[in-house]
Parts: C-alpha cells; structure tokens; sequence
C-alpha cells in the first residue's frame, strides 16, 4: 500500500509540474514550451511527489495529535 501512494503522489506531482512549467514558459518568453522543458519539469515534479508522499508515509496519525487532550465526554441524562 505504501508503494501506492508513492507512485500515485510522483504521477500528480509529474503532471501538476508539467502544467505549470508548461504555463511559466508560455507566459514568460515568446516561445513555445519545449517537450524537454516540459519533462524536466514532469520529471521534477515526480521526485517532489514521490519525496512527499514518503515523508508523510513514515509518520502516524499520533504524531500530529501528540499532547492533544479530549475533553471528558459527559455521559447520561441530566439531573433536574
């Protein structure tokens, strides 16, 4: 399951970076985006996503709610 989520984050990551080097290039030079410039950009974002993906991976949902107290939860009728 952890591979699948690595694989899954570097693919949004691959395509999210190739829109948006593709955009950067079209909106500041006169000419149009390259395919070398768009993989590099895909390619990237990839290893941004996949990167990611591990890092949060490795931690639990306690790690974010460590020191985090519920309150007691009051349980029955009231009392008149």
């Amino acid at each position: 399951m952890e591979m699948q989520n690595i694989v899954i984050f570097a693919l949004i990551g691959a395509v999210c970076m190739f829109i948006v080097t593709g955009g950067v290039i079209s909106m500041t030079s006169e000419d149009e985006p390259s395919s070398i410039l768009l993989a590099s950009g895909a390619t990237t974002g990839g290893i941004v996503g996949a990167a990611i993906s591990y890092m949060t991976s490795t931690l639990s949902a306690n790690d974010f709610v460590s020191g985090y107290s519920a309150p007691d939860m009051k349980v029955g009728l009231p009392t008149f």
